[in-house]
C-alpha cells in the first residue's frame, strides 16, 4: 500500500526485513507494494539492504583462528571416539553375523539329516507300497483262480445234481418194474 510519508532508508529495510522473515524474496515491486515510493528512490536502498546481508553473512562466515583450530581438536576427538565407537559395533555386528552363521551351518546339517531320514523313509514306503501292491495284485489273481474254481465246481455239483435226479428217476423207475415184476411173480405162484 503506498504511503504519502518519504521513503527512508529504515522504512525499505524495515519492508525488507518484513518480506524475507515471511519467506517472501525482498524484491523492488514487493518493496514498492509495501511502502510505496518510485522504483529510482526503491533501488539504491534495497542494493544497500542486499550489501548489508551478505556483509552479515560473510561476517558469521569468517571464523577466527584461535576458533578454528579449537573447532578441529574437538573436531578431531569427536570422530575418534566416533571412529572408536564404529569400530566397537562393528566387531559386536560381525560376532553377532559369525555366531548366526554358525547357527545357521548347524541347522542346516540338522535340516540335512531330516531330510536323509526323510529320503530314506520315502524309499521305504515306496518299497512296501510297491510290495503291498504286489500282494495285491497276487491276491486278485488267486481270487480270480477261485472265483473261476467255484463256478466249476458249481457247474459239476449242478451236473452231480442232474445225474443224481436221473439216477434217482431211473431207480424209482426200476423199483416200479421190480415191483411189477414181483407183483407179477406174484400172482404167477398163486396161478
Amino acid at each position: 500500500m503506498a504511503r504519502a510519508e518519504p521513503v527512508t532508508q529504515e522504512a525499505v529495510f524495515a519492508a525488507a526485513d518484513a518480506l524475507a522473515a515471511n519467506n517472501v524474496k525482498p524484491t523492488l515491486e514487493a518493496i514498492r507494494t509495501e511502502i510505496g515510493g518510485s522504483y529510482n528512490t526503491l533501488s539504491p536502498l534495497l542494493k544497500q539492504w542486499r550489501q548489508q546481508q551478505t556483509a552479515q553473512a560473510t561476517a558469521v562466515l569468517e571464523m577466527p583462528d584461535v576458533v578454528l583450530a579449537s573447532v578441529k581438536g574437538l573436531a578431531s576427538d569427536v570422530w575418534r571416539v566416533a571412529s572408536d565407537e564404529a569400530a566397537r559395533r562393528t566387531r559386536t555386528v560381525e560376532e553377532a553375523a559369525e555366531q548366526r552363521a554358525l547357527d545357521a551351518e548347524s541347522e542346516v546339517a540338522e535340516l540335512a539329516d531330516v531330510v536323509r531320514h526323510l529320503e530314506a523313509d520315502l524309499a521305504n514306503a515306496i518299497a512296501s507300497h510297491d510290495k503291498a501292491q504286489a500282494d495285491l495284485a497276487a491276491a486278485q489273481e488267486a481270487h480270480r483262480t477261485h472265483v473261476q474254481e467255484a463256478a466249476r465246481c458249481q457247474a459239476e455239483l449242478a451236473a452231480s445234481r442232474d445225474a443224481l435226479t436221473q439216477s434217482n428217476a431211473r431207480n424209482d423207475q426200476l423199483q416200479q418194474e421190480l415191483i411189477t415184476l414181483a407183483r407179477e411173480i406174484a400172482s404167477g405162484k398163486r396161478d
